[in-house]
């Protein structure tokens, strides 16, 4: 049975009323089963039998939406909170001896500012600022500059909070301990052309996924990806034996 494109993807905690955590816009997941052996050939050159040993289930997720949510997959201890810091990337203005940067009622924090007109970056300095030096910003986000860099071309890089929108997640130290495992869902549906109502449909269900990889790939020119890997282990949240159940419209 054919199949093509990536459908679904979905874990969720082992916890009371969990809320699943959607890993939307795949660029693909690749399971891998190992299953290791163990053979015996005493003294003839060829085998002469095989055993099973160990054998281990992995999972690979390549995404391109990340949510909040699928941090906590791998790290543990975090607290999520509504709001989040916005980046104001090389925001224009004039130097005047006072400039207060447009998000200056939630500023944040300073990034520099580059004078175009000098063609450099300027030094900020506790008070008093000099020829190509700034002080501040003040909490309401207002930059002192001297008399001589009035008048000159500028930009402003600086974080500002927003409370109305996004999340900030928060992660401190803490005692190790055993893992939360995840129920993780794996779904292609492909839809047959000329077959109202047909569906071909691939599903992994695993029982208890660990996840211990989460890396962000910030590109230039090109959208930003996060993978995501783990493993499986027999079920740990309904306390039996099963690892994976595979399904599929396959007729036998």
């Amino acid at each position: 049975m054919k199949t093509y494109t990536m459908g679904a993807l979905y874990a969720v905690p082992g916890v009371a009323n969990p809320t699943p955590v959607p890993i939307a816009f795949l660029k693909g997941c690749k399971v891998d089963i190992k299953q290791s052996k163990a053979t015996f050939r005493g003294n003839m050159r060829d085998i002469i039998d095989v055993a099973d040993k160990a054998r281990d289930w992995t999972i690979d997720i390549e995404n391109a939406d990340f949510r909040a949510s699928a941090f906590g997959l791998v790290v543990a201890g975090g607290t999520t909170a509504s709001g989040t810091l916005g980046l104001a990337l090389g925001e224009a203005a004039v130097i005047a001896t006072s400039v207060t940067v447009a998000n200056g009622a939630t500023f944040s924090e300073d990034g520099g500012v580059l004078d175009l007109t000098a063609n450099k970056w300027m030094q900020r300095v506790a008070s008093a600022p000099a020829t190509g030096q700034y002080s501040g910003p003040t909490a309401g986000g207002v930059y002192t500059f001297a008399a001589a860099d009035v008048g000159h071309s500028a930009v402003f890089t600086y974080m500002y909070s927003v409370a109305a929108s996004g999340q900030t997640t928060t992660v401190n130290n803490s005692v190790q301990s055993q893992s939360v495992p995840y129920k993780l869902r794996v779904y292609n549906p492909y839809g047959v052309v000329g077959s109202p109502g047909q569906v071909r449909l691939i599903g992994v269900d695993f029982a208890s996924v660990h996840f211990e990889d989460l890396s962000f790939d910030f590109k230039v020119e090109d959208f930003a990806t996060h993978s995501l890997k783990g493993f499986a282990s027999q079920d740990m949240i309904g306390a039996t034996q099963r690892v994976m159940t595979y399904f599929s419209s396959e007729i036998g």
